[in-house]
């Protein structure tokens, strides 16, 4: 195991700070062994260099528990101590250490109500690799079966504290820090925190917070640390997991800053949330999805109460019975809406989107479970021809008139387009609720209507030629009239007239 070395990388808080606390330590000078008994030590121990911050750090694990299976070192003043691989089975405590008030402990078991008996005045506790607070592995309980019992009250001597380097999670932070009240820094970085609450009116002392290398959902509520009063340290090293990224993780207080602008921009009865970020030419962007699904609207929302650019626009389940706002009012154009949503709503028709620009460059259009009994299939061929940027379409659960047209309009577009037609199986028909894609001409084409198909075979047929013909008499004479002014040729009719 390489417990000190991955401590010895990172430093307790910060250094201003510990400062206060550890500048006084001196050169440790003697230990504790498994039996409490104290004995000399040789300086060399440990590495201690120019910044406070890493007095205590840099041990060599091999030489703290040799040659006499020491797990402890303290300062000659006793005010400061480091301990490695405490457990309840390899205690070296018989009595509280009032005196202590620096404390590392390293790959430590103990209890935190223990821990407390042991060292009541403690102001800084260093627990790295300790806590083992997953709250998740099967090889390891969750937070209070691996502390134990806890200790009545809090621990309101600890101002600095620093448990990182934990496998913690969110749960268990929520849980820990009320403990300790009268915090002025606390240190969670390296865990896995994906999000931090604090109640700023819990901590008044608190002013310093590390939660860098945690895998952060950077969406999540985080009031404290908009309230200004909290600095976050390693800012530039605090980055975001989510929401998703292109490329590398975002510092935190960049994504912070886009996530309030667009929720400042989210004025209307919906909530707004980014769902992708990416960077370009140093300045950070965002998709942002508009969510209004279910809240009572009977017409689209205002385009001034939505953030530009919009993104995904879910209008689901409302009253909605018309998309005419949404084509005429040329504010929703310019917020580059790609997706829109329309579930669940009373839309009778989409015939008005064949004049919207939107129509020939969207990529999600859905309006399942509406009224629309036909759609204008020539209209979505030609918009299928020309939109590359399409992804999907929903227009399942609708109850759609059919009768022997649909076989060569409707279903024939469904099965060319399938791969981007989604819940294709709900795409039904009125009457009887058969599949459309299934349709059959002897089930829905009478003999009339098949002779007239026919019929209509005959003069598109017709049409063909004569256009053809058409197109080879004006190539005919064209070629002729180039053939007399270059050659000097009439064409051959006219030489045997």
């Amino acid at each position: 195991m390489a417990t000190f070395e991955r401590v010895g990388a990172h430093a307790v808080v910060v250094t201003l700070l510990l400062f206060q606390v550890c500048a006084s330590l001196s050169p440790v000078q003697t230990g504790v062994d498994d039996t409490g008994s104290t004995f000399p030590l040789n300086s060399s121990f440990i590495k201690i260099g120019n910044e406070s911050s890493h007095l205590l750090f840099g041990v060599d694990r091999d030489k703290i528990r040799t040659p006499f299976g020491r797990r402890c070192l303290v300062d000659e003043s006793e005010t400061g101590i480091i301990c490695a691989d405490l457990s309840s089975h390899q205690d070296p405590f018989y009595k509280p250490l009032p005196t202590i008030r620096f404390a590392e402990l390293v790959n430590c078991s103990l209890n935190l109500a223990r821990l407390k008996a042991i060292f009541p005045k403690v102001v800084t506790l260093v627990l790295t690799h300790s806590l083992q607070l997953n709250n998740g592995g099967e090889d390891v309980g969750t937070w209070h079966e691996s502390n134990g019992r806890m200790f009545d009250g809090t621990w309101s001597s600890v101002r600095f504290l620093n448990i990182s380097w934990n496998s913690l999670s969110s749960a268990p932070v929520s849980d820990l820090l009320p403990l300790f009240p009268s915090l002025e820094v606390v240190d969670l970085s390296h865990n896995f925190v994906n999000q931090v609450e604090l109640d700023l009116g819990q901590f008044q002392a608190l002013r310093w917070v590390d939660i860098s290398g945690n895998p952060l959902n950077c969406s999540a509520p985080m009031e404290w640390l908009d309230a200004g009063r909290i600095t976050l340290l390693h800012a530039e090293r605090t980055l975001c997991d989510l929401p998703p990224h292109q490329n590398r993780a975002k510092p935190i207080w960049k994504v912070r800053k886009l996530i309030k602008k667009v929720r400042d921009q989210c004025r209307g009865n919906c909530s707004c949330d980014i769902t992708y970020i990416w960077e370009q030419n140093h300045i950070i962007h965002s998709k942002i999805t508009v969510n209004c699904s279910g809240r009572g609207f009977i017409d689209f929302p205002d385009p001034a109460t939505l953030p530009n650019p919009t993104d995904t626009l879910d209008l689901s389940n409302n009253e909605i019975t018309s998309m005419r706002r949404f084509v005429e009012d040329d504010r929703f154009e310019a917020l580059d809406v790609m997706n829109l949503h329309m579930d669940s709503n009373h839309l009778k028709s989409i015939a008005l989107l064949e004049t919207s620009n939107w129509f020939y460059n969207f990529q999600i259009f859905t309006f399942r479970n509406n009224s629309v009994s036909e759609v204008p299939v020539y209209v979505l061929e030609n918009v299928f021809s020309h939109n590359k940027r399409i992804l999907q379409v929903d227009l399942s659960l609708n109850p759609f008139h059919c009768d022997c047209t649909t076989l060569s309009t409707l279903k024939i577009w469904l099965l060319k387009h399938a791969a981007n037609i989604k819940h294709i199986e709900d795409v039904r028909c009125l009457q009887g609720g058969s599949q459309i894609r299934y349709m059959r001409h002897e089930m829905w084409c009478t003999v009339e209507e098949v002779g007239e198909a026919g019929l209509v075979d005959i003069f598109d047929m017709i049409s063909f030629f004569l256009v053809l013909a058409i197109f080879l008499v004006v190539a005919k004479v064209y070629y002729d009239y180039w053939n007399l002014k270059h050659n000097g040729k009439l064409p051959w009719v006219a030489t045997k007239m």
